[in-house]
């Protein structure tokens, strides 16, 4: 089920940073079907530690692949972080040793040392219940044999990652490549976490946001500890919203997102919306932005498309309006000012700056 690729180790040109220092590899690990991660991005740092379904969080981060991602931060040499598609490298976002926190402070000292990560991205599951042209081709799910092998996996992974009880804060983000609502694995992992050993734990759920109002009983205790929504539904329009959103009803979106806005208030949470912006919405971003307003949203993003292998060249460059090669970008820059210093924004993924 899992296509390991763990062992992968990619390295790049050494760089020449000493006494710059990146957080992720000190406080954070991405979990994805691929392997774990010590960055939030994939492609910013594309190197694995290790399957979290065959060993523990604290094995993987003691390992030497970890140990060496750490040194390469520690050296300044970053040899593991791709030198354009970081963000933080190309921003230089770096902190000073000044700034860091004391337990960084320790934990620079020497590379074996390390602290369990407070943010855990999860990305595990790609079964979901639309099939978005940006994503995929059809709709993915599990038949009964998947969904049983599903249910060991969940254990497995709820052992592997909170075995300790801790009262230390831990944020652990679904940011799954499917809907989190629509996934056995995950759900049935999330049920598995004690809330009396882990009471500080906070988490952030990614959705399309159609199977929130049904589902959100299926989160069991952990209820009460989303601290944060993003609903992601691309469009004002409902003819085009499912266009984008192939197999979704714009009346049932509606429905769900009225319901959040309800829940926002009762469980006290972060409630954000985002678009991810290609030829057939682009236009729409004021609007979005708008429309989005009566939910009572906290913050509205905006993606840049990406190319999840569902795309030829020829076609992606079709629908990236954000590619300086597009026929349409001149037309998507003059939209991305309208909304560029709104109230409550965020731009994702290589949205060009203004």
């Amino acid at each position: 089920m899992m296509k390991k690729l763990y062992n992968l180790v990619n390295i790049f040109p050494a760089k020449d940073l000493k006494g710059k220092y990146c957080l992720s590899p000190f406080v954070q690990v991405n979990i994805d079907k691929f392997g774990v991660g010590m960055c939030g991005c994939r492609s910013w740092q594309p190197t694995f530690i290790g399957d979290i379904f065959e060993n523990s969080l604290e094995e993987l981060l003691s390992g030497s692949i970890a140990q060496n991602i750490r040194k390469s931060i520690i050296d300044g040499t970053y040899i593991y972080c791709h030198p354009t598609r970081c963000g933080i490298l190309r921003s230089g976002e770096l902190n000073n040793y000044e700034s860091l926190p004391p337990e960084i402070k320790h934990n620079i000292e020497d590379p074996i040392r390390f602290s369990m990560p407070h943010h855990i991205v999860i990305g595990l599951d790609d079964t979901c219940n639309l099939f978005c042209p940006s994503c995929r081709h059809h709709i993915i799910k599990n038949d009964d044999a998947v969904q049983q092998k599903q249910q060991e996996l969940a254990r497995r992974l709820t052992k592997n990652l909170f075995s300790t009880p801790t009262d230390q804060q831990i944020e652990l983000t679904l940011d799954t490549t499917g809907e989190v609502f629509a996934s056995p694995l995950l759900l049935d992992f999330l049920n598995n976490i004690s809330t009396k050993d882990f009471p500080n734990l906070k988490i952030d759920l990614l959705s399309n946001g159609l199977l929130a109002q049904d589902r959100w009983h299926r989160l069991g205790d952990m209820q009460n500890h989303v601290t944060r929504i993003t609903v992601s539904y691309d469009s004002p329009d409902p003819e085009t919203y499912e266009k984008l959103r192939r197999g979704g009803k714009w009346n049932n979106l509606l429905r769900n997102l009225t319901w959040l806005k309800n829940k926002k208030k009762e469980n006290g949470m972060e409630f954000k919306v985002r678009m991810v912006v290609q030829k057939d919405n682009y236009k729409q971003m004021k609007q979005f932005y708008n429309f989005s307003q009566q939910f009572d949203v906290d913050e509205v993003q905006f993606q840049r498309i990406m190319n999840w292998s569902t795309f030829t060249p020829e076609q992606f460059l079709d629908v990236d309006v954000f590619d300086e090669a597009s026929e349409y970008y001149k037309d998507a820059m003059k939209c991305l000012q309208e909304v560029n210093y709104l109230k409550n924004t965020v731009f994702w993924h290589g949205i060009p700056k203004i």
